[in-house]
């Protein structure tokens, strides 16, 4: 979308958006995590993980958004139409590089809309 500005422009940017994004959901997600520990009721653990599941979420749409504006990455995704939002899966990166975490992140966000 801004692929008109020099790389050199683009990068620090786009960084600074994913560090505040990030400063951002910590504090919260760290609080509710702490709460979610401290506080040994099925109810509320239920609702904190509620809780905690949209904060992630909202992480990672900010990054989405982050990434379509500064990026021209496209991502291919297949499969999504078997998971479901009702169960748990467990996902490996090797964190070979920083893309990973947005890859994951993007099948993540995808696989919610689906």
């Amino acid at each position: 979308m801004l692929n008109f500005l020099p790389a050199f422009i683009i990068g620090p940017i786009s960084l600074i958006l994913y560090t505040l994004n990030t400063i951002f959901w910590l504090i919260p997600i760290l609080v509710f995590s702490l709460l979610k520990a401290l506080i040994p009721i099925s109810f509320s653990q239920k609702i904190f993980s509620y809780l905690l599941d949209l904060m992630a979420s909202g992480w990672v749409a900010v990054n989405t958004i982050n990434q379509k504006i500064f990026t021209q990455v496209e991502i291919e995704l297949t499969g999504l139409e078997t998971l479901s939002t009702k169960d748990w899966y467990l996902v490996l990166a090797n964190h070979q590089s920083w893309v990973d975490i947005l890859a994951v992140s993007y099948t993540h966000l995808r696989a919610h809309e689906t």
